[in-house]
C-alpha cells in the first residue's frame, strides 16, 4: 500500500528524470519544485552516487525511526536514480 497518490509518484518520477540527466526544466521545477529538495537536500547527499544505496539514514535513529511517508519518497526516489544509472550505462 502506498502512501502516495498516482499522480504524485508521476510527479516526482518525472522531476527526477530531468534531475538526474543534468536537465533543467523551468516549467516543471516550476510546478513539481516541492519535490526538489527531496532529491537534491536530503537523497543526493545520503546516496551512494554509483550504487545509489543509503550510506546514512536521513534522521537519526534505525531504520524504524525514519518517518515512513519519507523513506518512500526516497524509496521511489532511489529507483528512479536507478533507471537513470541504468540507461547511462547502456549508452
Amino acid at each position: 500500500m502506498s502512501l502516495f497518490a498516482e499522480q504524485d509518484k508521476v510527479q516526482v518520477s518525472s522531476l527526477c528524470e530531468e534531475v538526474f540527466a543534468g536537465r533543467y526544466n523551468a516549467d516543471l521545477y516550476r510546478e513539481y519544485g516541492r519535490w526538489l529538495p527531496f532529491i537534491t537536500d536530503i537523497y543526493l547527499p545520503i546516496a551512494d552516487s554509483q550504487s545509489g544505496d543509503f550510506r546514512m539514514l536521513p534522521f537519526p535513529g534505525g531504520i524504524l525511526n525514519q518517518p515512513a511517508v519519507t523513506m518512500e519518497l526516497l524509496r521511489l526516489i532511489q529507483l528512479n536514480y536507478r533507471i537513470a544509472m541504468r540507461k547511462q550505462m547502456e549508452r
